[in-house]
């Protein structure tokens, strides 16, 4: 019997080399610092996306399984950072950067010399996950940075539009307190203006109108320099001006941003309008002084006129009362002695003429005469020929005139003696007052 002992077998899964598993410890060390490294960086730099990139590219080679031959770049929209003594290499690993959906560059390692073939070339799988988180967070780093920069322009472009918002409100006040004076006006318009544009510090603004200057009192002027007419009624008649009194960087307008040409523009606009509404103002109020003096001379001369009508009624009562008394006191008396003295075959002759003197001395006849006073000379014609009994017919031919014309005649008569709708003769109505409507003739006929 044999005292050797049996041989073992070997296990079947053989214990890993304690060398192996430290290498890749030692990567993994490598890895995670660099994520550390650039996480620091990050927060160190996300205000300068220049340093930031700068710095990150010189952290990459030494994460990298071979790292003394071992180079990094990295590209952002066009421009290049590079890694000491980077030139391109035998074989390269890269990952995109990524921001809000585009492609805007490139995350980049590559080795100057040939290695053992690995995971991914020369490169290990471990290295593709690092890659791809270093351009995952650069990638969210300039995302950060370019939403800051637009949070940024846009907190910019919202204090500059209400610092134009409140130049315009300050326009209206001045305008609203100023009296009415454009002195005053210009005087307080023109301090209102340095504040409101991009550069207050190195601004200074004047206004010229109608050849008098209103202007800061650091006002120079300087060849950086926006202005505006003021335009009144057509008429150019000044304008205002803002400068400033030192270089700034282009903009728009040289170093003028276009909303501060469309401010200036509606400051002068402003001013323009409220001169206008001045003017307009000073024109009303003279106006009005002078319709007050034009009001009480023609209330003055009313009362004078109703004074002198009053006093030509009253002299034309005491006329037709002399005449009606004259012809009661003289002519009656004659009439009466004629009618005692005519023959019988006669005396109708006396009851005419004592008829007519009463019809003259009646108030009856001279209402009917003003009356008849609205009628056209013409009209008063065919009036007397229908009182005389001619019709129309016969009215036309002696008038030489249509049947038409006599019939349009007619309904004017009947509307101005108010006989219109009225179911009157108007030739019987003519007969009553036909020594109203004679009358009337003869003194137009004069």
């Amino acid at each position: 019997m044999s005292n050797r002992l049996p041989a073992r077998r070997p296990p079947r899964h053989a214990p890993a080399d304690t060398g192996d598993l430290a290498h890749k410890l030692g990567e993994r060390v490598k890895e995670l610092g660099c994520l550390y490294a650039l996480t620091q960086i990050i927060e160190r730099c996300s205000g300068d996306m220049d340093r930031l990139m700068r710095e990150a590219v010189q952290i990459l080679p030494g994460a990298w399984q071979y790292p003394q031959d071992a180079r990094a770049r990295i590209v952002l929209d066009g421009k290049q950072y590079a890694s000491a003594g980077h030139r391109r290499g035998v074989a390269r690993q890269s990952a995109p950067l990524t921001v809000n959906g585009t492609k805007a560059g490139l995350v980049e390692v590559c080795y100057l010399k040939r290695f053992p073939r690995a995971w991914e070339g020369p490169f290990l799988k471990e290295e593709r996950h690092l890659i791809d988180a270093v351009a995952g967070h650069l990638s969210r780093a300039v995302e950060r940075r370019r939403a800051d920069e637009r949070r940024q322009l846009a907190e910019n472009r919202l204090t500059e539009r209400l610092k134009e918002l409140n130049c315009l409100y300050g326009v209206t006040r001045a305008i609203e307190s100023c009296g009415g004076s454009v002195p005053r006006l210009m005087s307080e318009v023109v301090q209102l203006l340095p504040a409101a544009w991009q550069y207050p510090q190195a601004a200074c603004a004047r206004i010229v109108f109608d050849g008098q200057a209103f202007a800061t009192a650091d006002f120079v002027r300087t060849e950086h320099a926006q202005s505006a007419p003021i335009v009144v009624h057509g008429q150019p008649r000044g304008m205002v001006e803002v400068c400033y009194r030192s270089a700034r960087p282009p903009a728009d307008e040289g170093p003028f941003l276009k909303e501060e040409r469309s401010l200036i523009d509606a400051v002068a606009g402003h001013l323009a309008r409220a001169v206008e509404l001045f003017s307009t103002a000073d024109a009303l109020r003279n106006t009005n002084a002078r319709l007050l003096v034009e009001q009480r001379a023609l209330q003055e001369s009313n009362a004078a006129l109703r004074t002198v009508l009053a006093r030509i009624e009253e002299e034309k009562r005491s006329i037709g009362q002399a005449v009606a008394a004259n012809v009661d006191r003289i002519l009656m008396p004659i009439i009466d002695a004629l009618e005692i003295e005519l023959p019988a075959e006669q005396r109708g002759y006396t009851r005419l003429l004592r008829k007519n003197l009463e019809e003259i001395t009646s108030p009856l006849v001279d209402r009917l005469s003003r009356v008849a006073l609205m009628l056209t000379p013409a009209e008063v014609r065919v009036c007397n020929m229908i009182r005389m009994g001619l019709s129309s017919k016969e009215i036309a031919e002696l008038r030489h005139v249509s049947r038409a014309t006599v019939s349009r005649q007619r309904e004017s008569i009947r509307r101005k003696l108010g006989l219109s709708g009225r179911r009157v003769n108007l030739a019987t109505y003519l007969q009553t007052f036909g020594e109203s409507l004679s009358r009337a003739e003869q003194r137009r006929m004069l």
